[in-house]
């Protein structure tokens, strides 16, 4: 896939005022740019028109995310390549018996670095009123805790092919110190924007496994969590 339609989006971009519209325009632009590429994934892959694209975000100029037809979850990476993203698929069919809540089946498209999951479970955190969110806290946070304790309960050194996962996934760890380094998976993405809920807001979905690395300290998803969730809850 080319740099240069990222390169149009974010010069596109420059002539806007405010970084929240940048980033609007930028994401805007580039799915106009690959509003084809996808269109012509989506009806390889499940052989029906695509009828609309919602953008959902995008944080970097690395990467856009859409919903397609309000069903399929599209990803498109910019530095990613198709051998890494289904080196992630094969390690997320391994982890999927041990996590209790659902992990998308992925997709990857053979001509461009993007994937699409499946239809998930459940709804977006934007659909539920937030003060009904913020009540539900601990209710939610035991849930993430409890997957990110089942991510953490799988023995890295017993993964198949452990060599080609070590070579294909980054070993992230984050800065502060720990009384207990050892290795683990780690989502490092869990935000509340990858979490699907069912109407009593329980967990039934978690989506952006593509981050998925060896963490060197057990503490690293928690604290991700915990500072992307701070932010979602001091939002007014």
């Amino acid at each position: 896939m080319s740099k240069i339609p990222f390169y149009l989006g974010n010069l596109a971009a420059c002539f806007v005022p405010g970084s929240n519209n940048r980033t609007h325009v930028r994401a805007v632009t580039n799915l106009f740019l690959y509003h084809p590429k996808i269109t012509r994934f989506i009806r390889r892959e499940f052989g029906e028109g695509t009828h609309s694209i919602k953008f959902i975000r995008q944080r970097t100029l690395n990467r856009v995310v859409c919903l397609v037809n309000d069903k399929y979850y599209v990803k498109i990476f910019r530095d990613v390549t198709n051998t890494r993203l289904k080196d992630f698929e094969s390690i997320a069919n391994y982890i999927r018996p041990y996590i209790h809540v659902n992990i998308p089946r992925v997709i990857v498209d053979d001509h461009a670095p993007m994937y699409v999951c499946e239809k998930i479970p459940g709804r977006h955190i934007e659909d539920f009123d937030h003060e009904t969110v913020i009540q539900n806290e601990q209710k939610i946070h035991a849930q993430v805790f409890q997957i990110i304790s089942e991510l953490q309960s799988i023995n890295v050194d017993a993964i198949p092919d452990n060599a080609r996962f070590n070579d294909s996934m980054q070993t992230r760890t984050i800065e502060e110190p720990t009384d207990n380094p050892r290795r683990v998976l780690g989502h490092f993405d869990l935000n509340e924007t990858n979490l699907f809920f069912d109407d009593d807001l329980n967990v039934c979905a978690v989506i952006d496994w593509d981050t998925l690395s060896i963490a060197n300290n057990p503490d690293s998803d928690r604290r991700i969590f915990l500072k992307y969730w701070n932010g979602y809850k001091n939002r007014k």
